[in-house]
């Protein structure tokens, strides 16, 4: 089922309403006990506010960030769950991690900024702008930082740095990299980000690329922007309004982890290991961002019954068997590469052909046995046989066609 570009931007507008509605339930739960530190978490909601007086778009943006969802959604678990083992790092460091989208957003508007900030490792990792490593101490858990002068520095102690005036990279600071490519019109705006540490869940270790890797990231993906903007312009819409974080992850050749992959609290971010070349760039792009839209219609309508949670059932594409959600979201994210190699079938050089026709034949037969696992399932709800159907009788279509190069 392929999505209209006004579904998907009433999908994102949802989403941010989503991170806005977590960031009230930790203002409520956080306004008594908390840490010291954690109180200050005012202060940055406050400035956040006087700044999205003037400069809406900015404050915006930062709110949806993948990694302010990813954020938002961890620590209110936090706050309603405070018996349980914390995850990156201490409550009262992690509440503060407001402060530093707060900073960002007064960074980039020059606005007034004097206030504490939390260390992770003893970097400060600015959302969406980038790193500041600063020699601190290994205990030393918070820093601050201020305008000075019309420029901005971040002082821990007896250890302190500068922030660059155009935010260039320097020894202490790591800007977040950023591409956009245009093709026909189309516009691919990501960033690449190997440093927030809310965009570590993933289950792979991650890349902070530069030079040459740098290089290829963009090469790559402009290759693979050109060939979906001129080739599957419908598929490259849907991309380019859901993607607006790329978090590089390690070869899986040198460790053991996914290829690629998404995560439901942090949508607009897809995770990716350098792929082999343009091709398999733009079905990864294909393919994770169906991933986030699927797990975006999940948040504004159930579309597994809560019923019998027991089910598991089949996937061609895994060893293991898989939760009703989990499969739906297979299917769905492999209808879009088969949508995406089907077309490629009639494109490019022979053997880049060839090369599409197995991939489609292959994905054609995976779905055609994993779609009716679902539909016998008893675990959809209504919403999910509207997503599922049409996506069956595709699929349904597909069996017959040849797999012949046209002539032979």
């Amino acid at each position: 089922m392929a999505l209209a570009r006004e579904e998907v931007q009433r999908l994102r507008l949802a989403e941010t309403g989503k991170y806005r509605a977590l960031l009230a339930g930790i203002m409520r739960l956080a306004r008594s006990g908390v840490p010291a530190r954690g109180r200050a978490l005012k202060d940055a909601y406050l400035l956040l506010a006087r700044i999205e007086q003037d400069a809406p778009r900015t404050v915006a943006e930062l709110v949806e960030a993948p990694q302010f969802g990813a954020w938002a959604n961890d620590v209110l678990h936090q706050l309603r769950t405070p018996d349980e083992a914390g995850g990156r790092g201490t409550l009262e460091g992690d509440l503060g991690r407001l402060s530093l989208f707060a900073a960002s957003a007064a960074i980039k508007n020059a606005y007034p900024l004097d206030m504490e900030v939390p260390l992770t490792d003893g970097t400060v990792s600015f959302p969406a702008l980038g790193t500041l490593r600063l020699d601190a101490g290994p205990g030393r858990r918070w820093a601050r930082v201020r305008q000075d002068c019309a420029a901005y520095r971040v002082q821990a102690g007896e250890s302190g740095a500068p922030l660059p005036g155009a935010l260039t990279r320097t020894r202490y600071w790591s800007p977040v990299p950023r591409v956009t490519v245009t093709e026909r019109g189309l516009v691919l705006d990501v960033l690449l980000d190997g440093q927030d540490p809310f965009l570590d869940r993933y289950g792979a270790p991650r890349s902070q690329v530069g030079g040459a890797e740098l290089d290829r990231w963009r090469r790559l993906l402009g290759e693979a922007w050109t060939l979906l903007a001129g080739r599957h312009p419908e598929l490259a819409t849907l991309v380019a309004d859901t993607v607006r974080t790329v978090v590089p992850l390690a070869s899986p050749a040198a460790v053991s982890g996914p290829a690629s992959a998404t995560e439901e609290t942090s949508f607009g971010a897809i995770a990716l290991a350098m792929p082999s070349d343009s091709l398999e760039m733009a079905e990864s792009l294909v393919h994770e961002s169906h991933h986030a839209i699927v797990g975006a219609l999940t948040d504004l309508e159930p579309l597994i019954s809560p019923g019998d949670q027991e089910f598991l059932g089949h996937a061609p594409w895994r060893e293991d068997p898989r939760p009703p959600h989990a499969l739906l979201h297979g299917v769905y994210a492999h209808h879009a590469m088969g949508r995406f190699w089907r077309a490629q079938c009639q494109e490019g050089a022979p053997a880049d052909r060839q090369r599409a026709r197995v991939r489609f034949g292959r994905l054609r037969r995976m779905l055609a046995d994993a779609i009716p696992v679902l539909l016998n399932s008893g675990q959809l709800t209504e919403a999910g046989l509207d997503v599922l159907t049409p996506i069956a009788a595709e699929v349904a279509e597909w069996q017959a066609e040849s797999l012949q190069e046209p002539g032979q």
